[in-house]
């Protein structure tokens, strides 16, 4: 269970990190997806931060708010494919709306949001991989998986060939072993 951070005993505990809440007004408002972390540590906090370009205080200001993970997730490719703040999209969600009445209140469609997830994916792998992100971006775009270019990336250094080159030699009936 979670550790309580109330001082007081007459505060009401946090809500189960698997229940509805149905509290008017912003936060404590969503359900969570088993296996979401209910608490963002400060690590999670400052790698979300750096990935998506907000400031590590606003995540944690809103996490005191009830926001979770998934929230700031949305929030952030909603502002991305829309050219919005962050701090904007989080202040458009309500108990009484959902992300995807956010999205069509900044007009943004789901190709749009396709888009900025693709654009963070491939930021991520090529960052973690230290290849150009237009390669990433263009396999995406391609259909190839992320675990795919990451296993191809690893094997083309080790064999000295192009990504592109691995990833023809891999096969619907072998294995990245083979």
């Amino acid at each position: 269970p979670p550790l309580s951070t109330h001082k007081h005993h007459n505060n009401p505990p946090p809500p189960s990190p698997h229940a509805d809440t149905t509290q008017q007004g912003q936060g404590q408002m969503h359900r969570e997806h088993k296996g979401t972390p209910t608490v963002m540590t400060d690590e999670m906090a400052q790698q979300f931060a750096t990935t998506f370009n907000v400031d590590k205080k606003v995540l944690l200001d809103y996490q005191t708010k009830g926001y979770t993970m998934r929230d700031f997730h949305q929030a952030a490719l909603i502002a991305s494919a829309g050219n919005k703040s962050f701090t904007d999209v989080m202040n458009a969600k309500t108990a009484t709306n959902s992300w995807k009445d956010v999205m069509d209140s900044f007009s943004i469609t789901n190709e749009q949001l396709q888009q900025a997830a693709q654009g963070f994916m491939s930021k991520q792998i090529s960052t973690m991989l230290q290849i150009d992100e237009s390669t990433v971006s263009g396999l995406l775009k391609d259909g190839y998986q992320p675990t795919d270019i990451v296993m191809a990336s690893v094997l083309s250094k080790q064999a000295s060939k192009t990504i592109p080159d691995v990833l023809n030699l891999k096969k619907i009936n072998n294995t990245w072993k083979d």
